[in-house]
């Protein structure tokens, strides 16, 4: 049923740039502005469902990623300009506090914008629900119509084709699942009993890197790391799960993602070769 509510599309008048307010956005911003502004309404408009909700929070990195943009005090700066028609708020990566980003914090927030200083981004859009509403009554009233016409019209759509699509979407492991097994196979870690209570970090990890398999790697090269079967790699600390996964902002993911992850963790005497006693006593 959630495909029902789900709002697929929302009003984009044609002479929506000729508003003033979009006017002062496209001349402080450009047309990046213009295109930050209408992704994060897509953003929210994605995962809005039946109930209320207006808002949705994604990983700043994949924000980063979707959106285009390098430098976060300039989007920072966006985000203020939307006050008022947009409301934007930061969790810090340090503290996990969760700020809305408004004239009253943004000098805070501008003098530590850096790497890392944020790992999540919270969209609200309150007035997206007014057209939620519209477009869900149309869409109903119309389903009716047609009903009305042709009462088996819902049996006709449903053809074999799209029923085994269906069922193999169904099918489809859950990432979260996914994830948490990699973690109960990898050797070295310290496993957990049971699912329940790491769902939270495991997906955060999955949208911060932005697929299941990428948080995989990471855990198997951790895994690695930690069994250190070569002895070429230094010792690392023993985290749990939620730990190794959200620490200081997603530290572990970062460095365990890298094309070279391995250099950061080899041990100093990595790749010499040292002589035995008894060759030291030959060479004498």
């Amino acid at each position: 049923m959630r495909g029902l509510f789900t709002m697929r599309w929302f009003k984009l008048l044609s002479s929506w740039d000729a508003d003033d307010w979009v006017q002062s956005i496209k001349a402080d911003f450009g047309s990046d502005g213009l295109l930050w502004y209408i992704l994060c309404l897509s953003i929210v408009a994605e995962g809005m469902d039946g109930s209320k909700r207006c808002s949705r929070s994604v990983s700043w990195q994949s924000l980063k990623d979707r959106l285009g943009f390098y430098h976060d005090k300039r989007f920072l700066e966006f985000c203020l300009a939307c006050e008022g028609h947009v409301q934007f708020s930061v969790r810090l990566s340090r503290t996990r506090q969760i700020v809305a980003i408004c004239s009253q914090s943004a000098p805070d927030l501008l003098s530590i914008c850096h790497r890392s200083a944020f790992d999540l981004l919270i969209i609200c859009c309150p007035k997206l629900l007014k057209y939620r509403d519209e477009t869900s009554k149309k869409s109903g009233r119309a389903r009716e119509q047609e009903l009305e016409l042709d009462p088996e019209r819902d049996q006709k759509l449903v053809k074999p084709s799209i029923q085994s699509c269906q069922t193999k979407l169904l099918e489809l492991p859950d990432p979260v699942k996914v994830v948490f097994e990699a973690w109960q196979a990898a050797p070295g870690v310290s496993h957990s009993r049971r699912l329940s209570g790491h769902e939270g970090p495991i997906r955060a990890a999955i949208e911060y890197l932005g697929d299941p398999d990428k948080v995989v790697r990471v855990i198997q090269r951790y895994g690695h790391v930690m069994v250190n079967a070569e002895g070429k790699y230094r010792p690392v600390y023993s985290w749990g799960i939620n730990d190794f996964l959200s620490r200081r902002g997603h530290y572990n993911l970062d460095r365990f993602s890298r094309d070279n992850w391995e250099d950061e963790f080899l041990a100093w005497h990595s790749g010499r070769v040292f002589k035995t006693v008894e060759q030291l006593t030959e060479d004498l």
